[in-house]
């Protein structure tokens, strides 16, 4: 709850993508302290494990927001949309993302636990699935990065740049 009211803040100071990408490390962090990590040869400790549960959940808030957007604006970026000028491919293009986004979302809220529980049975480990699940998120994590961040770097921090430009011209 605390964390809603940063995002409109910082998601003003940051690109959507940069945003979303250090959503993405906070929550494979969180994760991370959440079991505590056997990797990172944590102590058991109650207070380590909600402090991993914050990130995650501060995180998930961060991560949450902006994803949505980003979606609309990527679309409109490949095809040569410009948002504004016709409202009926507006409409359709904000239905679709949110129909996209809302499919995804509740397809990773039943296979998630899913897969957690089918970890956790092999292993008998909570800190082990905790890891597990933060190295996946990693690895989404550099995807991520690879695929979104670099190919588009310069062009992704001028349009920031002129979008602050804008919002700051009054």
């Amino acid at each position: 709850m605390l964390t809603t009211v940063l995002i409109g803040y910082i998601s003003h100071v940051l690109p959507k993508r940069i945003f979303i990408l250090i959503s993405f490390a906070s929550i494979s962090f969180g994760l991370l302290l959440m079991g505590p990590s056997s990797m990172l040869g944590l102590p058991n400790s109650i207070f380590i494990f909600l402090v991993g549960y914050g990130i995650v959940g501060a995180a998930q808030g961060f991560l949450f927001i902006p994803i949505l957007p980003e979606m609309i604006e990527s679309f409109c970026d490949k095809y040569g949309i410009t948002e504004g000028q016709d409202e009926e491919i507006d409409e359709l293009i904000s239905d679709r993302s949110a129909g996209l986004y809302g499919a995804f979302y509740y397809v990773g809220m039943i296979v998630s636990p899913i897969g957690g529980s089918l970890i956790y049975e092999h292993y008998k480990s909570f800190p082990i699935t905790c890891d597990i699940f933060a190295c996946l998120a990693l690895a989404f994590t550099a995807v991520y990065f690879l695929f979104n961040i670099v190919p588009d770097w310069k062009d992704l921090w001028r349009k920031h740049a002129e979008a602050n430009k804008k919002t700051n011209c009054k």
